[in-house]
């Protein structure tokens, strides 16, 4: 959820403002729908995680290969 999530971010950082605040409350709630979230309990296990650093960086570590595995998957596409 939370790669799912970033690269929702990088996307609507790419968007007219205007856009943005059209498209982020729906677009948000549709990942959490997917996942079978909402918002306060995302924010909630956000706030769980926040207080044991050592276990969020080993969260983190996971996202970052996930979003770099996406990029480089972009980048090998592009070049065909």
């Amino acid at each position: 959820m939370l790669v799912e999530l970033h690269l929702l971010d990088a996307y609507m950082a790419s968007l007219p403002i205007d856009s943005t605040r059209k498209l982020m409350g729906p677009t948000y709630e549709r990942v959490f729908e997917y996942h079978h979230m909402d918002s306060n309990a995302f924010i909630r296990t956000l706030e769980y995680y926040s207080s044991r650093p050592g276990e969020l960086q080993q969260i983190y570590e996971i996202v970052n290969q996930r979003l770099q595995a996406a990029i480089d998957e972009d980048i090998a596409l592009r070049a065909e």
